[in-house]
């Protein structure tokens, strides 16, 4: 029997029932990328004995050695990472996308914006959207595979109603997906709502978990208790949450007071907090904080980074990579390590529904337009070597005299001109090439 992690959510507790290895596991054998474990359990709930395994390769033809024979029930797998990793897996996410696209479907949604996504599995997609009059979590899917043949709206997951009925970026992190919804008219105050995505056909909201802003004893103010981009990430035994108010000009950290997000007495503390107005910023790559509508946390063993993702004035797409430190003094609690210009199409923008995507140690990242159509684009950037969780690959080919990269999606008459020796087909951006004005204007 062989399972393969992209039709499994991370973190998420998993059953052997229907699998025909329930209580049958006596030998493992295991392909996991860099950085992923998996872990075998004894009992539905995830307790008693535990067999663990990976990363790589390897086998172990005896589970009973380990006093585990016979007795799985349930497993989950998740990934751990390093601040060199994390900053090379960000530098090698392309800044040129692959375009798919979903359809409206039977949804009413009208107004608003869409506002978050994030993978849920290897055929879905949650996409914040404020409506009128709610804010709501689309779930999107696709037939086989995310980016072949063309998506569909399904469920329609409200999350919030008037007044709080502005959706904003969201993260999707063991199962657990955290969004804020705020009051975009007064701007004064806002709500962290959790859901239960860990079957996405069956999605349930954790009310015990919802973060209010401001919180009693907290003075409310225009702005500064907004929700309009929630990261989320496990950070050693607890998870954390980040949470941006009004372009992200303050950021948020809260922490969970117990280990499993499921435990009805768990709830977030607040814990630190961090100002644009106040930053130290001389250590950082550039000095730019942007208008992030989306934040995503990315955690190793005791490491926490985040990922912002904008469009400036100027109207460039850019993704951002801060460290992050809630020990540190208020003013040099995130340095800035990198930054990414993407080169968002079709409609779409990091200023709308943005995020970041981790399929074992790559990183991969999604942009939406910013209103529902007919047919809404998705923009994909992907790490190298394409997707696990997404299909496919950007089709590009190079021009090796010339030093030029062309798209093969909408190639411009020069691709045709190629001599066959100095063409070069693709699926990643080679370094020190030029793109061609035409084919990515």
């Amino acid at each position: 029997m062989r399972i393969e992690l992209d039709d499994y959510v991370e973190g998420g507790l998993h059953t052997l029932r229907s699998t025909g290895l329930l209580r049958r596991v006596s030998s493992v054998r295991w392909e996991l990328p860099d950085a992923t474990v998996a872990v075998l359990y004894e009992r539905d709930d995830g307790t008693g004995r535990a067999y663990g395994f990976g990363p790589g390769d390897g086998a172990d033809r005896s589970t009973d050695d380990d006093d585990f024979r016979d007795c799985a029930t349930t497993w989950r797998w998740t990934r751990t990472t390093s601040k060199r990793s994390v900053v090379e897996a960000f530098n090698s996410i392309q800044t040129v996308p692959v375009v798919t696209t979903f359809a409206r479907g039977t949804t009413r949604l009208a107004g608003g914006h869409l506002q978050g996504v994030g993978l849920l599995d290897r055929r879905s997609l949650a996409i914040a959207a404020s409506g009128t009059p709610e804010a709501v979590v689309l779930i999107v899917s696709w037939p086989e595979r995310i980016g072949i043949d063309e998506g569909a709206i399904g469920d329609t997951v409200v999350v919030g109603d008037a007044p709080l009925d502005h959706a904003g970026g969201l993260q999707i992190a063991e199962g657990v997906l955290a969004v804020g919804v705020e009051d975009d008219r007064a701007k004064d105050r806002s709500r962290v709502v959790f859901l239960d995505v860990s079957d996405p056909t069956s999605v349930g909201t954790l009310h015990h978990l919802a973060i209010d802003r401001p919180a009693a004893g907290q003075v409310s103010t225009t702005r500064r208790w907004t929700a309009g981009a929630v990261g989320l990430a496990r950070v050693g035994a607890r998870a954390m949450v980040v949470v941006g108010s009004w372009d992200s000009a303050e950021l948020d950290f809260y922490r969970a007071t117990r280990h499993d997000l499921a435990d009805l007495g768990c709830t977030f503390e607040h814990v630190a907090e961090w100002a644009r107005d106040d930053a130290d910023a001389s250590t950082w790559v550039d000095d730019n904080w942007g208008k992030y509508q989306s934040l995503n946390l990315m955690a190793s063993k005791s490491r926490l980074f985040l990922v912002g993702g904008n469009r400036n004035d100027d109207g460039e797409d850019w993704i951002d990579l801060y460290e992050v430190d809630v020990g540190q003094v208020p003013s040099r609690r995130l340095t800035k390590i990198a930054k990414r210009h993407m080169r968002c199409r079709d409609g779409a923008s990091f200023r709308w529904a943005g995020g970041i995507v981790a399929n074992g140690s790559v990183l991969h990242a999604l942009a939406t337009e910013k209103d529902l159509h007919d047919h809404t684009s998705v923009n994909i950037f992907h790490g190298p070597g394409g997707a696990s969780g997404v299909a496919g690959g950007a089709r590009f080919v190079a021009n090796t005299r010339a030093r030029t990269l062309h798209s093969l999606a909408e190639p411009c008459p020069q691709v045709a001109r190629i001599a066959l020796r100095n063409r070069l087909p693709t699926n990643v951006e080679p370094s020190g090439y030029r793109l061609c004005h035409r084919c990515f204007p």
